[in-house]
């Protein structure tokens, strides 16, 4: 899965390596480099406009689908499986109209030491490259407001070679090749897009880091770390 990640390149930089401008859909708490993102909050994203062109935008993490009755279960819905990305009542038609790139400097996933303890690991590219991570997006429409809200999930796969010992699953990263595909710049079968949710074959790199980040508002460089690998205990 993907429940944080961080998030610190400049925003002139991500428009550089995305090709794509800023829109006035952004929330200011995400303009600020931030080093432990968790569900709810708002968070970049790269998605085209109605004049099919690419925006950098923000949009809250954790899917509503268009039906729901209230955005209780958002949190629920952070993350999409490839899997079942195009059968799922609640992401079929995202995935059909309405996909998106999430944008990550890194992400976070846990190694479990014993009963009471987890050791977190940082995730990057080698090169600190932005990762593209496949995502969906949904417009929500609150009735008692008349707010509209538009929600974001990340597309999870298989664990490749390289986090398979840490956990199951990872995020999709994208290639850049893939980037036009997967937003719907290019006409692709569904079956192409499916094809691109595999699991990486970037080169990605570990870390162990400051188990402080285990509290989502703790939010400091410092997190982002390495610190010593932790002692496993035999069994």
């Amino acid at each position: 899965m993907c429940g944080r990640f961080f998030q610190d390149l400049l925003e002139e930089d991500l428009q550089e390596y995305f090709d794509t401008k800023v829109t006035s859909h952004v929330a200011d708490a995400a303009r600020a480099p931030r080093y432990n993102i968790g569900p709810g909050q708002d968070i970049w994203v790269v998605r085209l406009d109605k004049q099919q062109q690419r925006s950098l935008d923000t949009l809250h993490w954790g899917l509503i689908p268009h039906f729901a009755k209230d955005k209780k279960g958002a949190y629920r819905m952070i993350n999409a499986r490839a899997e079942t990305l195009d059968r799922a009542p609640s992401y079929r038609v995202a995935f059909a109209k309405r996909r998106c790139i999430v944008v990550a400097h890194g992400f976070y996933e846990w190694r479990k030491l014993d009963a009471k303890h987890k050791q977190p690991y940082a995730i990057a590219r080698p090169d600190r490259a932005p990762l593209a991570l496949a995502g969906i997006w949904e417009n929500w429409r609150d009735d008692s407001t008349g707010e509209w809200l538009r929600s974001v999930a990340i597309v999870t796969t298989e664990a490749n070679d390289t986090l398979r010992w840490l956990h199951e699953r990872m995020p999709v990263v994208l290639q850049q090749q893939d980037l036009a595909a997967w937003l719907g710049e290019q006409a692709v079968a569904p079956e192409q897009l499916k094809a691109l949710l595999r699991p990486s074959t970037e080169p990605l790199e570990l870390w162990p880091v400051d188990p402080r980040m285990n509290k989502v508002q703790v939010d400091d460089p410092q997190v982002i770390q390495p610190i010593a690998p932790p002692q496993e205990k035999r069994t």
